[in-house]
């Protein structure tokens, strides 16, 4: 009896799992889960500051490079009118600054469809060609247009007004941007200014004047014609720059004596952000 009981109480005594152990265990788990997302956000947020800064940049780069070829067109432009030739009456040249080519491209406004002004039918067939959109949505679509203009005409003071008119999307709006006039002046719209690419889409409207102004354009240099009488442009200067081509985009007014404090014979009424541009450019 007295060595059994000895016995019992001799006996090693059995453990209990180490609970706090594994608690201890998780909460580093946890903790090392945390800082890996942790490093991991900073990491991605660097990264995209990283871009970011050199988008800004590539945008300053296209502004400079841009501005100063615009510049440098507009004087090729209104060099003495005596020396000027169909030569020097270009709507187009190529420049390089910066080690940047610059292609600008001058196009007169009263080519363009004035969103301000432009006829229903004109808008229809626009947003029916551009958009792909059936006639009668085409149709409703330039009506709403008519009505916003009537409500807000003076509110009207870029291409973004209109996704202010149920329908219109941004998908749309970029597709006919390069179609468009948003900007005060420039009068009606003149076919024989339209570039080709606004005359296809307005070939529905009157197809047989629009195959009679191609015709003349096939046969005869238009420079001095595009140009005569025209005082207000949209001056689109393409630079090249790291394997891609950005717009830059400004609204030119000829201004005689200059005007707003400056000597130069032009004057810019609107500026578009620099954005890389379409395959169309």
């Amino acid at each position: 009896m007295v060595v059994a009981i000895a016995a019992e109480y001799s006996a090693a005594p059995k453990r209990l799992p180490n609970k706090q152990g594994g608690v201890a265990l998780a909460i580093v788990l946890w903790f090392l889960a945390g800082m890996s997302l942790l490093v991991a956000g900073i990491v991605h947020m660097g990264r995209m500051d990283v871009k970011m800064a050199q988008v800004h940049s590539s945008q300053a780069k296209v502004v400079a490079a841009g501005d100063g070829a615009i510049h440098l067109m507009m004087a090729t432009f209104l060099r003495d009118p005596s020396r000027r030739d169909q030569e020097q009456l270009q709507l187009s040249a190529n420049f390089e600054l910066g080690a940047l080519p610059v292609r600008v491209r001058m196009v007169p406004a009263s080519g363009l469809v004035d969103i301000y002004h432009a006829p229903p039918n004109l808008l229809a067939a626009l947003f029916a060609a551009r958009g792909a959109l059936e006639p009668a949505e085409a149709e409703q679509l330039a009506k709403s247009v008519l009505e916003l203009r009537a409500r807000t005409f003076s509110k009207l003071v870029s291409p973004e007004d209109l996704l202010r008119v149920p329908g219109f999307n941004r998908a749309l709006l970029d597709a006919l941007r390069d179609d468009i006039r948003a900007v005060q002046g420039g009068g009606g719209l003149s076919w024989a200014k339209a570039p080709a690419e606004v005359l296809a889409a307005l070939e529905q409207v009157d197809p047989q004047r629009v195959a009679a102004i191609a015709a003349k354009r096939d046969a005869t240099e238009l420079g001095q014609e595009m140009a005569a009488g025209e005082s207000l442009f949209r001056v689109d200067a393409i630079v090249d720059l790291g394997g891609q081509q950005w717009l830059r985009r400004r609204w030119v007014k000829m201004e005689s004596g200059g005007s707003g404090g400056s000597e130069l014979p032009w004057s810019f009424m609107r500026t578009e952000s620099p954005r890389v541009a379409g395959n169309g450019i």
